[in-house]
């Protein structure tokens, strides 16, 4: 889990993917909800909010 979401983060971070479901499945998610869910357990922050974050910066 710690590895998957490692992964999804730095995509979502640079900006890769054009949205937060292709993240979680790039990174392993079968359900991009149950993803969002743990990415913000995990970080504090919404997927969304870091790829906006991300496209805001590119």
């Amino acid at each position: 889990m710690h590895r998957r979401l490692e992964r999804a983060h730095a995509l979502l971070s640079t900006g890769e993917v054009a949205a937060v479901a292709e993240a979680a499945a790039r990174s392993g998610f079968a359900s991009a909800a149950h993803f969002s869910h743990r990415f913000k357990e995990r970080y504090g922050l919404r997927a969304t909010d870091l790829l906006r974050e991300a496209r805001a910066r590119a």
